[in-house]
């Protein structure tokens, strides 16, 4: 292992009907997803549908007001991994 993490893609949006679709088609085209989301059940629930995709992780935020997108971005910025692209 080199030590260079594969980036993520940050997914907004990811806990809808078609969030999930794109969660999914991201996962499984080996691509590890981040999705951002402001309700622990439906990000639970995602969890629960992709149970066997390493390659999701879920955060709870929000873009709701400025204070909260900001909190959120730097909350992103501090992960280990690099962002390939966000998708909203």
């Amino acid at each position: 292992m080199n030590g260079i993490l594969t980036p993520e893609v940050l997914v907004l949006g990811g806990t809808g009907a078609v969030g999930q679709g794109v969660v999914g088609a991201l996962l499984e085209a080996g691509s590890p997803v981040l999705v951002v989301g402001r309700d622990p059940g439906r990000l639970a629930a995602l969890h629960e549908l992709f149970a066997d995709e390493p390659g999701l992780q879920t955060m709870l935020g929000s873009l709701s007001d400025d204070g909260s997108a900001r909190v959120l971005a730097e909350r992103v910025a501090q992960r280990p991994r690099p962002l390939a692209a966000v998708v909203a």
